[in-house]
């Protein structure tokens, strides 16, 4: 489960949006079938710029604006409110239950709110592996960066509602499964053009996915 990613410069964000942007064109995809911005606009939250993401931050997220193809960069809270939930809230989606249906906390945001998330790259907690904390100078299970092994920003999927975003992960790539047993859905430019034009069901499978980990000092 991703609880930490390493965020992009704002700029490099709108660069990507305007990759995906293309893509869209280029396939003809309109994304009028999602909510548009200024139907969320009033939940959406100041900008706040910083390396990393956890949950609860405001990080930037790619999202259709109404017209056409074009997207543009919306300021989201990473985490859905789940009063029920022991944190209060949930940070990632399953895609299979976003498979299932209609059913679930999921189902409304995957049909209307399809979102990006772009990043640098994501870290996970090995399940046992184990390094020395130069900060408390204590054992404590090691964390793994993961990326692209060309070093191109990576787009996660992702699912919104009311100024808050979900990571919607999937089962792990060889890379990733030996450290934790899920990971974000990690998609290239014309991928993400899939996810948001709603064809996203062959995505599930990510177990191709090029990812380089690289554990942390």
């Amino acid at each position: 489960m991703c609880h930490r990613f390493a965020t992009l410069k704002r700029a490099d964000i709108m660069k990507a949006a305007e990759s995906i942007a293309a893509e869209l064109a280029l396939e003809g995809i309109d994304l009028s079938m999602l909510d548009a911005l200024e139907t969320y606009r009033q939940h959406l939250s100041r900008p706040i710029d910083a390396a990393e993401a956890y949950p609860s931050s405001t990080v930037a997220v790619i999202a259709a604006t109404g017209r056409g193809s074009q997207l543009a960069v919306a300021d989201m809270v990473w985490g859905f409110d789940a009063p029920w939930a022991s944190s209060g809230t949930v940070h990632n989606a399953r895609i299979e239950s976003i498979l299932e249906g209609q059913d679930g906390m999921w189902a409304d945001a995957a049909v209307r709110r399809r979102c990006i998330v772009a990043v640098r790259a994501f870290f996970e907690t090995h399940r046992s592996e184990t390094a020395l904390d130069k900060t408390t100078g204590k054992s404590a299970k090691r964390q793994y960066a993961f990326e692209l092994a060309d070093g191109e920003p990576l787009f996660l999927a992702a699912v919104h509602a009311k100024g808050r975003f979900a990571l919607v992960t999937t089962k792990p790539c060889a890379c990733v499964a030996d450290v934790p047993n899920r990971m974000p859905l990690v998609l290239n430019t014309q991928e993400a053009a899939q996810w948001l034009g709603g064809r996203y069901a062959d995505l599930a499978d990510r177990s191709k996915v090029p990812l380089y980990a690289k554990p942390e000092d």
